[in-house]
Parts: C-alpha cells; sequence; structure tokens
C-alpha cells in the first residue's frame, strides 16, 4: 500500500468518525449525534454489552466497581445487572449472584439466578424473587412481596405486610402472621402450614384469620387447628351460619349427598340430608330425632317437641283454659303450662295441629295412622302385653306399681298425662297418650295409649280439642 493511500484512509476514517462521534466542550460523546444530551448519547441504534459465552459458576474477577454509589452496572463475569444505589457493598463481588439482578436502594441478589428490586430487599436463595421495601427471599425459588415479608421455606411465597412463611410450599398473606417454627422447614409435614392468613397489626399482636395445614386441616379464627377436625372455627361472639335455602330451592338441588346441611328458611330449622331423606335439627326438634327400629317400621324415640310447622309457620302455644276449650285450629302447650315438663315429655297437641296441612311431622317423617298404630302393638305380640313392652322401666316416671312395664321394644313410653277438651290438665305419671292421623269423625279422632295400672296398648276415640302427645313415624 502506497503512502497516499495510507493517508487517505486516515483522512476518510477521520471524517467518518466525526460524522459518527461528537465530543463536546461539556465532555459528552455522541454516537449518531452531533448534539448528545447525555455523557453518552447513543441516538438511533442498539447497544451491546457482551460477557463470556458460558458464565462460569464462580469467578474471582470483581465487578468494574465495588462498595458504596449510585450506578448502573453491568457484571458480564457474572452474566448479572445492577442499577440504582447502595451504602456499602451491597453489590460487590461476593454480594452478587451468577444471572443475579438487582435495582433500586440497598437490594442484594446473591444466589443464583435471584431477583430483588425495591429498597433494602434481599435475595439469597437460588432462583428466589425480593420484591418491595425490606423483603426476604432465603429459601430456595421463594418469592416475598410486600413490605418486611419472609419467605423463608424453599418455594415460598409471603405477600403483604411482616409475614412469614417458613415450610416448603408455604404461602403466608396478609398482616403480622403468627411466627411458629415448622417441624420438616425443608421436607414436608402434614401438621406444617400450606398457607396462613394474617389479620395482626404490630409485630407483638401477630394473629391469623386462617390457617391451612398440608393435611388439608382447616382453622378459621385459630392459629393452630386440631388434628382431629379437618375445619375448626373458633370464636367467642360469632356463630356457623350455614347456607340459607327455602324448601323448594333445597328439593331442586341435584343428588345431594348424605351429610349436606343447609337452614331451611320455610321451617325455620337447620337440616341435614341422610338417606332417609332430610331431617331437622332444630333446637326444638332435636330430641325427637333419636330413634328406634321396631319391625319394619321406625320411630321417633321420644315425643315430639317442634313449634313450628313444617312450613315454617308457628303452631300458637295456648294456655287459657277456656280458649283451648274453643279451639278448632291447631295449638299446642305443656302439660299444666310447665315447660320444665316439656324436656322430659315433650308438647302436647290438639288434633288439629295433628291433621293440619302445613305438616306437623319433621320433614322425613308422620303421624302414625290407626293402621300403623296397629302394627306396631302386633310386632311386639298384641295389644295385651305390647304396652308393657312399650313404657319405659321403673317408677322414676311411672306412678307404682307400672305394671308389666319393662321396655323390652325401647320405645320408652312415658306417662306424659294429657289435656282434656275443656283446658284442664291430666297430671303426669298416671297415663301416656298419642294421637293417630285417623280421623273417626267430626269430633272424635282415634289415638292410643298407656296406663301406669296395666300391661295394655289400648286404642280408643278422643274428642279432637283433646291435648295429647305425638309419635312420629320415619316415611
Amino acid at each position: 500500500m502506497t503512502k497516499n493511500n495510507m493517508f487517505m484512509e486516515k483522512v476518510i476514517f477521520s471524517l467518518l468518525t466525526l460524522l459518527l462521534l461528537k465530543y463536546t466542550s461539556a465532555q459528552n460523546v455522541g454516537v449518531g449525534t452531533i448534539s448528545p444530551l447525555a455523557r453518552l448519547h447513543v441516538a438511533d441504534s442498539s447497544v451491546l454489552f457482551s460477557g463470556p459465552s458460558v458464565v462460569a459458576p464462580s469467578t474471582s474477577f470483581p465487578p468494574p466497581v465495588q462498595g458504596a454509589g449510585t450506578r448502573l452496572m453491568w457484571y458480564p463475569e457474572k452474566g448479572a445487572f445492577r442499577v440504582g444505589t447502595i451504602g456499602n457493598n451491597e453489590w460487590d463481588m461476593n454480594s452478587i449472584g451468577i444471572n443475579s439482578i438487582a435495582t433500586g436502594n440497598g437490594t442484594i441478589a446473591s444466589g443464583s439466578f435471584s431477583t430483588a428490586m425495591g429498597s433494602g430487599s434481599i435475595s439469597t436463595g437460588d432462583y428466589s424473587t425480593a420484591f418491595g421495601q425490606s423483603t426476604s427471599a432465603a429459601g430456595l425459588s421463594a418469592t416475598a412481596i410486600g413490605a418486611g415479608s419472609k419467605a423463608l421455606g424453599p418455594i415460598s411465597t409471603a405477600i403483604g405486610y411482616a409475614t412469614s412463611a417458613n415450610s416448603l410450599g408455604e404461602v403466608a398473606l396478609g398482616l403480622y402472621n403468627t411466627e411458629y417454627t415448622p417441624i420438616s422447614p425443608n421436607g414436608w409435614n402434614g401438621k406444617d402450614r400450606l398457607l396462613s392468613i394474617g389479620n395482626g397489626y404490630f409485630s407483638t399482636g401477630n394473629s391469623d384469620a386462617m390457617v391451612i395445614l398440608k393435611n388439608g386441616a382447616i382453622g378459621i379464627g385459630t392459629s393452630n387447628p386440631t388434628a382431629t377436625a379437618i375445619l375448626e372455627l373458633t370464636d367467642s361472639t360469632r356463630g356457623f351460619l350455614p347456607p340459607r335455602l327455602t324448601s323448594l330451592q333445597r328439593d331442586a338441588i341435584t343428588s345431594p349427598v348424605n351429610g349436606l346441611m343447609i337452614f331451611n328458611t320455610s321451617t325455620n330449622g337447620i337440616e341435614i340430608k341422610t338417606s332417609y331423606g332430610w331431617i331437622s335439627l332444630t333446637a326444638s326438634s332435636a330430641d325427637a330425632l333419636p330413634t328406634i327400629q321396631i319391625g319394619t317400621q321406625k320411630w321417633m324415640s321420644k315425643n315430639l317437641d317442634v313449634a313450628f310447622y313444617r312450613n315454617g309457620d308457628p303452631i300458637p302455644q295456648v294456655t287459657d283454659p277456656t280458649a283451648w276449650a274453643a279451639l278448632t285450629t291447631g295449638a299446642w302447650c305443656y302439660n299444666n303450662n310447665d315447660s320444665t315438663l316439656g324436656t322430659t315429655y315433650g308438647k302436647l297437641y290438639n288434633w288439629y295441629a295433628v291433621n293440619d296441612t302445613r305438616g306437623l311431622a319433621p320433614q322425613g317423617w308422620h303421624i302414625p295412622s290407626d293402621a300403623e298404630w296397629t302394627t306396631f302393638e302386633n310386632t311386639l305380640g298384641g295389644s295385651s302385653v305390647a304396652g308393657g313392652k312399650m313404657k319405659e322401666a321403673g317408677t322414676l316416671h311411672w306412678t307404682n306399681p307400672n305394671v308389666g312395664g319393662n321396655n323390652n321394644s325401647g320405645w320408652a313410653g312415658l306417662p306424659g298425662g294429657y289435656r282434656n277438651f275443656n283446658g284442664t290438665w291430666q297430671t303426669v305419671g298416671i297415663n301416656g297418650l298419642w294421637w293417630s292421623s285417623t280421623d273417626y269423625d267430626t269430633f272424635y279422632a282415634s289415638f292410643h295409649y298407656l296406663v301406669y295400672s296395666n300391661a295394655n296398648a289400648i286404642r280408643d276415640e278422643s274428642i279432637k280439642m283433646a291435648g295429647y302427645s305425638v309419635r312420629c313415624v320415619r316415611d
């Protein structure tokens, strides 16, 4: 190459440099622009910072600069990126993880493939992420988001304010959840937490609104749900509220499973689905739920004690004798108007309540007909001996001598007495009388009764205004 050619190349290179690179008196450098707006201004082009083709798991090469300062820094030996402000050695060689990113103020991403963003957030676990203010992601693949949240367990997540996720796979949400020590921090234990939702309000008032353990146990209002319950609800001022449905809405449920529970707004009570149908669990009828199988029939093992018809309408309680004697509609009373007797003997009903189309018996039950009473007594050997087998044994409730009373059937009939049509009472202890659903004529209906002085089961007709006990039979 001649000297002239070399000279011309230098001239051309200088001219190209002047066209592409502009250095101003303000010490700004422009690439592709003659008016650089910053120390380095690259116009209308890409900028490439390259590093080694394979980032080694460790390096002895320090980053371009270490110590306190404000900077945007590419650390090629570790494939790491930093931007923001630090006050000490947060971005020195030993505080920077392989292929990590840290941005903000005083952030540390020392885990391999970790990310820390915000202010004072620290990501020390490999593949971990810490976002926000003073968050910490120390577990493998852990995530901490918010302020002061700590994800310490492997693959754990802490989101919120001062929440802590300590065990493998745990998720902690909310505010100041309760602190605890996992049984197996890096493994699986059924009693370790899977999810906690904190509702504390300062560091000494840590609290949990909900806790789910890895074995599936759920605690609401408690930080330590019992191992023997799948769901534990704890509160001192509130109760459990099941879904509220009318009878029509309940019956529209497609294939309800046994054990399903609702509050029936039509019948004003709790109901549960069983293989026998929907069963009422209301306070007024809870004592009637226990049953006894006798032959082909399933009877309630106690007298009926409800104050509402099946559709939810109230049954009037009538205490005044004159008002009772004038009734032609359903009503109930306690013997001698003594409510304490109701615990043992249930309520007394006139036959108008038995016959009311709104339904006196709970869902799934009915008042036995005269024929069903006869079937019952025949199953026990006939009316001449059935009474003794139906009566409760002994004289705790029956007047002495309670002839034949042995309760061999388990029916445990009690002498609840009755209310006369004129409103007066027959005292307890002498006899027990139960309505049938069978109408005899305009004024009378059939009933069956037991007495203390013999072992018979006796059938008769009574004026409909009288008040007798009621036992129900399963539909």
